[in-house]
């Protein structure tokens, strides 16, 4: 339980609850624009860079953890089991539901065959997740269908939230392992976010953080062709990209520090910081069209003092204090 003095000091961050609206809204505009084949000649501009939003879920994800459950003396407000006990309680039933909703969906699906080739779609229909150019592979090379053993290992991995380590494809409810890689998220928050709400350079640690969540992409880049697993490890794997949630807790550490030091930003700082993320999206959106290479480096790392300018930015507006 948290202690009613500490609870009235809070922050309400009015800006980062509408960011988070317009990322998850952007993400549903990731995965459905591409259906519409009247406005495919332009829609790519648009959606290319849709995982620019899941990272950007994950920083904020650890932004806000840290300023919830840290008290005043860098510590966790409550015991680590309580923590997971919470955090499963929020993920969990939404995990579930989807999954079951999902599947169904699937089975109909593959059951009615309304258009051609819904009749190849089934709960066991499964995609390799690889980043070559496809027009120079056969689809159908792609596509595997599990037989009941495989089935059943990827279900169970689903029903305990592990399904983001699988690195060879998405199963049941692909957007689903966001959900598997924040519980792995929560699992490292307790012990992770004290020591690094003691941090004393958080500026500096974000910049070690980054240039170390780069080297997987760029050991990728240089030693293979862009297909399985590296791309679903870079993808997915929750160890890999905790650097975004860890980068989180230090840009909650350095906003604190700016706050209690009184050197926020300006309102004209505010507007230049976003013009600057602007065109870093835009520059993103052109290189993504340069080869593999750069959707690797992008994805993993190179978007991400962006996303954290991003944040850092909504955490100005709109934050007062909650009143008792």
């Amino acid at each position: 339980m948290l202690d009613s003095s500490t609870a009235t000091r809070k922050e309400r961050f009015i800006g980062l609850e509408w960011l988070r609206f317009l990322l998850g809204l952007y993400i549903v505009i990731f995965h459905t624009l591409h259906n519409y084949p009247s406005i495919r000649e332009w829609s790519h501009y648009v959606t290319d860079i849709g995982f620019f939003s899941t990272s950007a879920f994950f920083v904020l994800s650890g932004f806000l953890l840290t300023h919830v459950y840290l008290d005043s003396s860098d510590q966790m407000r409550e015991p680590p089991r309580s923590f997971w006990l919470k955090r499963f309680s929020n993920l969990y039933p939404i995990h579930i539901g989807s999954l079951i909703l999902a599947m169904s969906v699937s089975a109909l699906v593959g059951y009615l065959a309304i258009a051609p080739g819904d009749s190849d779609i089934s709960l066991r229909f499964v995609v390799y997740d690889v980043n070559n150019d496809i027009g120079q592979l056969d689809w159908k090379s792609l596509n595997h269908t599990m037989g009941p053993l495989e089935t059943g290992i990827n279900l169970l991995l689903n029903l305990t939230l592990l399904h983001a380590w699988n690195p060879l494809y998405l199963t049941f409810n692909p957007p689903s392992w966001s959900i598997s890689a924040l519980f792995f998220f929560y699992l490292t928050f307790p012990w992770l976010a004290p020591r690094l709400r003691r941090v004393r350079n958080p500026r500096r640690a974000m910049l070690l953080v980054n240039l170390i969540y780069l080297i997987p992409p760029l050991y990728v880049i240089l030693t293979t062709d862009y297909g399985v697993p590296e791309t679903g490890i870079l993808h997915r794997n929750p160890l890999i990209r905790l650097p975004e949630f860890v980068a989180g807790i230090l840009l909650c550490t350095f906003y604190a520090q700016r706050k209690a030091q009184g050197r926020l930003m300006s309102s004209g700082q505010c507007w230049l910081t976003l013009l600057a993320v602007a065109a870093s999206v835009v520059a993103a959106v052109y290189l993504l069209g340069l080869g593999h290479a750069w959707y690797y480096a992008l994805h993993n790392g190179l978007l991400l003092p962006a996303q954290l300018a991003l944040i850092y930015v909504a955490a100005h507006w709109g934050s007062p204090v909650i009143p008792g």
